[in-house]
């Protein structure tokens, strides 16, 4: 699956509403000042997402309406990435009761970086310049850690095959971010794409593919109430269509991966509004 500009759009203003709603979800409501500007992102993003509706999947980046869309977009974009930046210097600085981790901010800091780079282009009504293999792993893989960490966390103790079952993927996406890490450094002698990172990328998406069913188990363990979590549904949830992006785009660089067939850049109880 080829994402256009419409679907690009459309996943980014539902990641970051979504990191605003895990702002108000996980922090202390005496906190006013962080849960209510949050809140404030949330209807931001939403009345985003409600215009990007009006507009075909069709139209491409040089329209006039994905060029306001895109500038109307950035803006909040950018001050949503000053905000959590903010959090996270706070969070650093025991100056805000929440139980997101300085860690946490730094990956959705990164999602969010990579939503004002495409924007840049939209912007100017261009089609943007792809991430390298090495950048999209980068980003990715640190995202997949990220989400094995938050489940061991989100899980109740009692719940010990499923905490060990997260660790191992935690272990593997960790190891995977460190060999691609490594491989980067040869590209300064050696042209991206050759074999051995290849294989790192198809390895990467067979983890993913992995976590995503093991995801999708836990989603439905939480719906029958036969999981103990500390956690939401929604972010439970919100793992699956990045799992998906991910997937989609490594396809750019092995295509031959298989990608599950209900894979989908939106979650499954929370549909575009």
């Amino acid at each position: 699956m080829s994402l256009c500009v419409w679907d690009e759009h459309q996943f980014w203003t539902m990641i970051l509403q979504d990191h605003a709603r895990f702002v108000i979800d996980f922090t202390s409501g005496k906190e006013k000042y962080w849960v209510e500007t949050a809140d404030q992102y949330v209807t931001a993003f939403g009345r985003l997402r409600k215009q990007l509706g009006a507009i075909p999947r069709t139209a491409t980046a040089n329209r006039p309406e994905m060029i306001q869309f895109a500038r109307e977009a950035y803006p909040i974009a950018y001050h949503y990435y000053l905000f959590e930046g903010s959090m996270q210097h706070a969070r650093l600085k025991n100056q805000v009761v929440t139980t997101l981790h300085p860690s946490y901010f730094t990956g959705t800091l990164g999602e969010n970086r990579e939503y004002m780079r495409l924007l840049s282009y939209y912007c100017y009504g261009l089609d943007a310049k792809p991430q390298t293999l090495i950048q999209l792993l980068d980003l990715w893989l640190l995202d997949q850690v990220g989400h094995s960490v938050l489940l061991e966390k989100a899980l109740d103790s009692i719940e010990g095959e499923d905490i060990e079952i997260t660790r191992q993927f935690n272990r593997r996406f960790r190891l995977l971010l460190t060999q691609s890490r490594i491989f980067g450094q040869f590209e300064e002698f050696t042209k991206p794409g050759f074999p051995r990172q290849l294989q790192l990328a198809r390895d990467a998406a067979t983890a993913v593919k992995e976590f995503y069913l093991f995801f999708q188990k836990i989603m439905n363990d939480y719906k029958g109430e036969t999981v103990l979590t500390g956690t939401t549904l929604r972010f439970i949830e919100h793992h699956l269509p990045e799992a998906c992006y991910f997937l989609y785009k490594l396809c750019a660089f092995v295509p031959d991966i298989s990608i599950p067939s209900d894979c989908s850049l939106t979650e499954p109880d929370f549909p575009p509004e």
